[in-house]
């Protein structure tokens, strides 16, 4: 009954022996690590490792899971601007676990998950620079059906329903005037080179010719200007009720003119003093 006494003791003490140095080696593991993750930060701020790194990269977070043997490194949106490609990908993650790999023995065997924006960076690489088994097909658009166009003109005796049909596009044909203040005079955007303005050049060619040709190919094009060469112009005021160019009548109180709260231009008394805004009345 002594000896069964004794050599449960024996082995009751050899247990927890083991397992204070287990204990022991853990946290010393644990020590070991945390030092060297503070000193991956400052050469990750010093920019001292062996792949480029952006300015003002740092690293957010660290999670260790010692249940699945990882550990992931979040990084701040700066080192984002890395153009990922598979190359400087592994090349990361392997110089990364290399740097703590021969540190602590113990993580020898853990893998690593690099992040940033929330994503891993492997995930950030376009799929144009991936192989066809490698792609991510949530970048890519959904076909969807379009819209019918805002504008039709009803007066065409053809209407395609190929090539450009259904199809907007946005034109700026050319850049306008601006205020001088120096000068006290309005000038175009562009230069006068050559005895040419590249303000109206432009327009010499877009407004009878390019939009016509998409136009008849079935586009709606938009421009930012006007695109009616003629001198003449009127601009209405609802507000003005003595105005002889303007008159409004309706039957439907709800399809009236109604005011917005927001600023918003009023034609005034021109010429305009200086330092005034008739956006803001």
């Amino acid at each position: 009954m002594v000896n069964k006494i004794s050599i449960s003791s024996l082995v009751i003490f050899i247990f927890y022996f083991l397992s204070g140095c287990a204990t022991k080696e853990i946290i010393k593991e644990e020590i070991v690590l945390k030092e060297k993750i503070e000193q991956f930060k400052i050469d990750l701020e010093k920019r001292n490792l062996t792949f480029k790194v952006p300015q003002a990269s740092k690293v957010d977070t660290v999670l260790i899971d010692t249940s699945k043997k990882l550990i992931t490194l979040k990084f701040n949106k700066a080192f984002s601007f890395i153009p990922f490609r598979n190359e400087n990908v592994k090349e990361i993650y392997s110089s990364i676990k290399y740097y703590f790999g021969p540190a602590v023995a113990g993580f020898n065997e853990y893998d690593f998950s690099i992040e940033t924006l929330g994503y891993k960076i492997e995930e950030l690489i376009p799929n144009y620079f991936r192989d066809s088994l490698s792609y991510d097909y949530s970048r890519i658009p959904k076909q969807k059906e379009r819209p019918l166009p805002v504008i039709q003109n009803i007066s065409k005796s053809f209407i395609p329903s190929k090539g450009l049909f259904n199809r907007n596009i946005l034109l700026w044909h050319s850049h306008g005037w601006y205020y001088n203040i120096n000068l006290d005079r309005w000038e175009w955007q562009r230069p006068r080179l050559f005895q040419s303005v590249e303000d109206l050049i432009p327009m010499s060619f877009t407004i009878p010719y390019l939009i016509p040709m998409l136009e008849n190919a079935g586009a709606n094009v938009f421009v930012p200007r006007e695109r009616d060469t003629q001198k003449n112009e009127v601009v209405i005021d609802n507000d003005d009720d003595q105005s002889k160019y303007y008159k409004e009548e309706s039957f439907d109180k709800d399809h009236t003119w109604k005011a917005g709260a927001d600023p918003a231009f009023a034609f005034g008394t021109p010429p305009y003093p200086v330092n005034y805004n008739p956006f803001e009345k």
